[in-house]
């Protein structure tokens, strides 16, 4: 009897082995088909990025602009200014900020774009110790190509042709004027639409469950942006402020533009305070002679941003914000190879937004929701 109920058991499994092993190669397929969709969709989405730049950029730059200005458009909202008004009356605020910075500065630019002959050889100067090892290679590399029988081929006669200065001006100006206006028209209908657009994306989902967890997240995700782009740009500015101050009780040429470039090239984290600190270094071996003194604007800098890195900026964001550095390290490069300078300064905004959302999106899952 006991053979007779064995034999059934080896008829079944017999039986359905190949088709347990045709259902997980169907689900392997399966699998590796999603992931290459998936695969594809990125590598599509980047290049659509990077082609679409020109576009993009200002549209995203404006994005980041209007979520800094939320929290205020917020309050004025509650004093009954139509929203067509408070949207004109923000950008044009914007507007006036960018257009008295260029002129306050287009002056000492100028200035320092005028002394760029000096400026090179001052710097030949100075740096004739770094420079000796650079020309020895040159030398070396020069006298093996004699040695070698590459140092006699004659030289091709080339003769350049392009479009007149004008014509090359106008055509590198056009397309930042282009941006220029997508950006503050994007800005604009921003804050014109952003309640709207706001209750666009709750709406979109299905169920009351799904609507209220988006609710929530998309308010997070605004409020938590709103404080780290204020914020951040009030810090920025403060440090620029204070260096302008500092360069200019030492002596320094045009303080205000160094504090404006501290300003900017501290939204790029890593790679902007070393580029500040290397201008800095540059300008003090020009402007000043003794080694200590050439030293002492870069010094100053380096202690303000410290200061503000080590522990201003931590003390107001607290560890919300906090982000591993090789991962805002390597957003950098990317971005910055994407769309190149506007890339760099969009690539902390950017990832600061992904790292809020991510959050929101995880603590909306633990909220409990209501009856």
């Amino acid at each position: 009897m006991a053979g007779q109920r064995a034999a059934p058991a080896r008829k079944v499994e017999a039986v359905t082995t190949p088709a347990l092993s045709d259902a997980g190669e169907e689900l392997r397929w399966t699998r590796a088909t999603r992931i290459a969709t998936v695969a594809l969709a990125v590598m599509a989405s980047g290049f659509v990025l990077h082609a679409a730049a020109e576009v993009v950029v200002p549209v995203l730059a404006a994005f980041m602009v209007g979520l800094m200005l939320g929290p205020l458009a917020d309050r004025l909202s509650k004093l009954g200014l139509p929203a067509v008004l408070l949207a004109a009356a923000l950008a044009a605020m914007v507007a006036l900020v960018f257009a008295v910075a260029s002129v306050a500065l287009s002056t000492p630019l100028a200035g320092w774009i005028d002394k760029a002959p000096q400026i090179g050889v001052a710097l030949q100067e100075k740096l004739l110790w770094l420079l000796k090892p650079l020309q020895a290679a040159e030398r070396l590399q020069a006298l093996l190509k004699s040695y070698f029988g590459g140092g006699d081929k004659a030289a091709l006669a080339v003769e350049m042709q392009g479009p007149p200065l004008g014509q090359s001006i106008l055509a590198a100006v056009s397309p930042a004027i282009g941006q220029v206006l997508v950006f503050f028209g994007s800005l604009f209908f921003l804050l014109i639409g952003r309640e709207r657009l706001k209750r666009s994306v709750v709406l979109a989902f299905g169920d009351r469950a799904a609507r209220l967890t988006a609710l929530r997240v998309v308010s997070g995700l605004q409020a938590d942006l709103g404080r780290y782009f204020a914020t951040i740009a009030v810090v920025n500015m403060t440090m620029g402020a204070t260096l302008a101050l500092a360069l200019w009780a030492i002596g320094l040429e045009t303080p205000l533009l160094w504090g404006v470039l501290a300003f900017l090239l501290n939204f790029v984290p890593f790679l902007g305070p070393v580029v500040m600190t290397a201008v800095l270094f540059l300008t003090g071996m020009v402007s000043f002679e003794p080694l200590v003194l050439s030293l002492a604007p870069a010094a100053a800098y380096l202690l303000i941003h410290n200061l503000e890195a080590q522990v201003i900026t931590p003390l107001l964001l607290g560890k919300r914000f906090e982000v591993n550095p090789l991962i805002i390290f390597l957003s950098i490069v990317f971005w910055a190879w994407m769309w190149g300078p506007a890339g760099a300064l969009l690539a902390a905004p950017i990832l600061v937004a992904a790292t809020s959302l991510w959050l929101e999106i995880k603590a909306a899952e633990r909220i409990p929701l209501p009856d």
